[in-house]
């Protein structure tokens, strides 16, 4: 079966397929399995499903564009309740996806407690998701169906729809943060299972040393910090940005070189304790991370520029002032 146009089309959709090079040609030839209504290409009808897979695809490959491709489909059903005349459905989509997603995540939330260690495993993990998720797209898909003026059956089914699409996006991508294989938050986040299973929290600051004991004062040192529910753990030192024998020479004896608080990869050899609580621990993790990278000077007499003592002594200092919780 082939279909023909009695005028050629106006445009070739694809030069680089020999069947749309044909431009009396319907659909590539392929009638079956297309549909050309105005002549030009199938891809108008079928956009919003295409990148709505495509910015799934995307979500669950690169969990960090996550939340952009989430506002992406929001713009595209938003646009479409508007060009439709359907903003009510689009009210009830959002508002049932909100109201059973929360009650998905306390379902999730709930057999992570039960599970304990096999929670943190990708089976573990795709449960909880396909739980949260599935719930979220019900509540969308019904919410959005009924709000629209379907019947209550129908509204039904649509939620079905949804709810199997949740249940395997949220499985794939709560069972690989669980197993580890991401480590961007979607669902429920590793803290938020400890904590279900009733795992107390623990944190701690800590002065880290280059050399084996604390007591050594000529020895490098930095901050480095340890949470159990992996939201705040790092480890950092303040030193000369091109770190080699010349430039700690020249900041040694000399003159102050360029340098400023940096990620550290290698362990620190001692440690010293600061503080338990979570209060200075926050206080010095943002104090931290909002000076990485940042230029500054690194001298090791310390006269009126930062050394890796003094910087270290300066973020110290400004956590331990913090209140305590």
């Amino acid at each position: 079966m082939l279909g023909k146009f009695i005028t050629p089309d106006t445009i070739v959709p694809n030069p680089n397929n020999p069947q749309d090079l044909n431009r009396y040609s319907y659909c590539s030839n392929n009638p079956i399995n297309y549909t050309d209504p105005t002549g030009h290409s199938w891809f108008k009808k079928n956009w919003k499903t295409i990148v709505s897979v495509v910015t799934t695809v995307i979500s669950i490959v690169c969990p960090v564009l996550a939340p952009a491709m989430w506002a992406v489909n929001m713009a595209i059903s938003a646009y479409t309740a508007i060009q439709t005349g359907n903003v009510l459905g689009l009210a009830g989509g959002i508002i049932g996806g909100a109201v059973f997603g929360a009650i998905g995540k306390e379902l999730a939330l709930g057999m992570a407690g039960a599970m304990g260690e096999s929670a943190f495993t990708f089976a573990g993990g795709a449960a909880m998701g396909a739980v949260e998720f599935g719930m979220g797209g019900f509540g969308a898909g019904f919410g959005a169906s009924l709000a629209s003026g379907a019947s209550f059956n129908d509204s039904l089914k649509a939620g079905g729809v949804g709810a199997a699409m949740g249940a395997a996006t949220g499985a794939i991508i709560q069972g690989s943060y669980n197993a580890g294989w991401q480590n961007k938050l979607h669902g429920a986040s590793y803290g938020e299972m400890l904590e279900a299973q009733g795992v107390p929290r623990e944190v701690s600051l800590y002065r880290g040393y280059s050399g084996l004991t604390p007591a050594d004062n000529n020895l490098h040192e930095g901050i480095e910090i340890t949470d159990n529910y992996k939201e705040y753990n790092g480890r950092w030192e303040y030193g000369p940005y091109q770190d080699n024998v010349l430039t700690k020479s020249e900041a040694g004896r000399l003159s102050p070189v360029p340098g400023g608080w940096k990620v550290r990869t290698d362990s620190f050899k001692s440690f010293n304790l600061v503080s338990n609580k979570l209060s200075h621990v926050t206080a010095a993790y943002g104090d931290i991370n909002s000076r990485v990278n940042k230029v500054g000077f690194y001298w090791l007499p310390g006269v009126g520029i930062e050394n890796c003592r003094t910087a270290t002594n300066g973020v110290i200092n400004r956590a331990l002032a913090v209140k305590n919780e």
